[in-house]
């Protein structure tokens, strides 16, 4: 058994940071502290990942979601391929900076009560704390993960794996130290389709409504939080966070919208 996973999810193409990404696996590997693999669970059969895979054996692996439409398949597939008792995610267009792995195993080592642990991340503009999304900050054991969730959402991994953890009552931590690179700007996808993905939003919190029932209250918080921010002209950021650095329109306006879909989320 390894002792990490880094699942890297790469939809449709070549990962926005290979080089960096690679450059700083390369070096972790060299240093023969960690037993870590990294597995490209991705959608796209092309000649870049075939290469990576056969130039790096024992180091990459490539997992491939045939037919997938959501990139919350590959998250699936590469949970159910993993050889590590914990799992670090790691999105495509984003990074991890060098000391990260041994930090994250050096804590689950120790504490056998910690479940979760979600870093800070440096952004193109700053630095700043998030708790449950930006997959990339998030690193988790295995065995809470239960991979049939992540096949049925289609939007909203990191919530789930939030939710996941808290599920087991057991211990979360939250790291000051920024341990990787999160890209976000005015092209990043999640400025796209936001009214699609506010309704994959709804979808897949109802779901984790019913797979925790004891955390409903929270699950609604989360809904009415992302119900806040929609409005009719661009349709509604799944990450709250966005459409609000954008500031788009005055809160007045978007506690208007909010009230329309609220009545939509609460059946009324």
């Amino acid at each position: 058994m390894r002792d990490i996973s880094v699942i890297l999810t790469c939809h449709n193409d070549v990962p926005l940071y290979w080089e960096k990404i690679k450059s700083t696996f390369d070096k972790i590997d060299s240093m023969n502290k960690i037993n870590f693999e990294v597995i490209i669970s991705t959608n796209s059969r092309n000649e870049f990942f075939n290469k990576v895979e056969s130039e790096n054996q024992g180091l990459y692996k490539v997992v491939y979601s045939e037919g997938g439409k959501d990139e919350f398949l590959e998250v699936k597939n590469g949970i159910e391929a993993a050889e590590g008792k914990y799992i670090c995610f790691h999105d495509s267009d984003d990074y991890f900076f060098p000391g990260k792995l041994e930090k994250i195993k050096k804590i689950f080592d120790e504490d056998k009560e910690v479940v979760y642990i979600v870093n800070r991340a440096e952004g193109i503009k700053n630095k700043y704390f998030a708790m449950d999304f930006n997959l990339t900050s998030i690193s988790t054991r295995k065995e809470i993960l239960n991979p049939d969730y992540y096949g049925l959402i289609n939007m909203m991994p990191d919530t789930l794996t939030y939710y996941s953890a808290r599920n087991t009552g057991k211990k979360m931590l939250k790291l000051e130290e920024p341990l990787n690179f999160y890209h976000i700007s005015d092209k990043s996808a999640s400025r796209r389709n936001r009214k699609e993905k506010f309704d994959k939003s709804i979808y897949s919190l109802n779901l984790m409504k019913k797979w925790f029932p004891s955390m409903e209250k929270e699950l609604m918080g989360r809904l009415f939080e992302i119900s806040l921010w929609a409005n009719d002209r661009v349709g509604l950021d799944s990450n709250f966070f966005h459409m609000w650095s954008c500031g788009y329109y005055p809160i007045r306006k978007k506690i208007e919208y909010s009230a329309v879909y609220m009545k939509r989320l609460i059946g009324v």
